[in-house]
């Protein structure tokens, strides 16, 4: 029943009534909060499993090319230059890549001027990488030696030859 006052409405029912709304309310409560529970865990977990798959792609990015490049530079180490590197990239990895594609380069022209004067070819030159180049260096000042010795040597061939001629001529 609907009392009326003049300030206020008051509505009354039976207290069972009351009682039985109250636990539907509550019981539709605790199910709404369940629910919105698992979907909240469910969507948590998803994005767990879509950050783990990025970390790993990512960490698989980062890796390869720095195993690969590990690994030419062991080959390099041990005398190989029968090596590549195939990773391009615009990163820090690629430029790890450049520079290991310029380390084989520079090695490749210095084991082809070392052939050459194995050869004895000392017309060729060494060139410098840098001011910092102590194989360019060393290659330098060899083939300047080599050139004085041979110098020296073809000298002594000379005289020994004029020596020999004035015998003869004697």
């Amino acid at each position: 029943a609907i009392g009326e006052n003049s300030d206020y409405a008051v509505a009354t029912a039976p207290e069972e009534e009351v009682m039985q709304l109250a636990a539907l309310l509550r019981k539709t409560s605790d199910e709404g909060r369940s629910k919105t529970l698992k979907y909240v865990l469910a969507v948590i977990l998803a994005m767990c499993a879509v950050a783990a798959g990025v970390a790993v792609a990512l960490a698989r990015s980062i890796s390869k090319p720095v195993i690969e490049v590990t690994g030419v530079l062991a080959s390099i180490s041990q005398g190989s230059l029968d090596v590549a590197v195939r990773h391009n990239s615009k990163d820090e990895i690629g430029e790890m890549a450049n520079a290991c594609r310029a380390l084989i380069h520079a090695q490749e022209e210095n084991a082809l001027l070392a052939e050459r004067i194995a050869d004895q070819d000392l017309a060729v030159e060494a060139r410098l990488s840098s001011g910092r180049d102590k194989l360019g260096g060393a290659l330098q000042r060899m083939l300047a030696n080599l050139n004085n010795i041979m110098g020296r040597f073809r000298e002594t061939a000379g005289q020994v030859s004029s020596g020999a001629g004035q015998i003869a001529g004697a």
